[in-house]
């Protein structure tokens, strides 16, 4: 029983280093180059994004609205 527990705690171990493992690397590499070029498309982890730079200026796409955009865009329709 005593290698079934020391096996099962090394397995949780494993498990939580992984997951704040790839929380770090997450919030710390924070582009994910997509296509490289003249003009480069990037997957912005962060905001949850694609940005697109080119030589004229950058577009950002977003996928999923934050809670934060979500209320600038409400106070910004209640303004008009």
């Amino acid at each position: 029983m005593a290698s079934f527990r020391s096996v099962l705690v090394v397995c949780i171990t494993s498990l939580v280093v992984f997951f704040f493992t790839m929380d770090f690397i997450k919030e710390h590499f924070r582009y994910e180059f997509l296509v490289k070029g003249d003009v480069c498309i990037a997957f912005d982890h962060k905001e949850l994004s694609i940005k697109v730079v080119g030589p004229t200026g950058c577009a950002t796409v977003h996928i999923n609205k934050t809670e934060e955009q979500k209320m600038r865009e409400q106070i910004e329709d209640r303004g008009k």
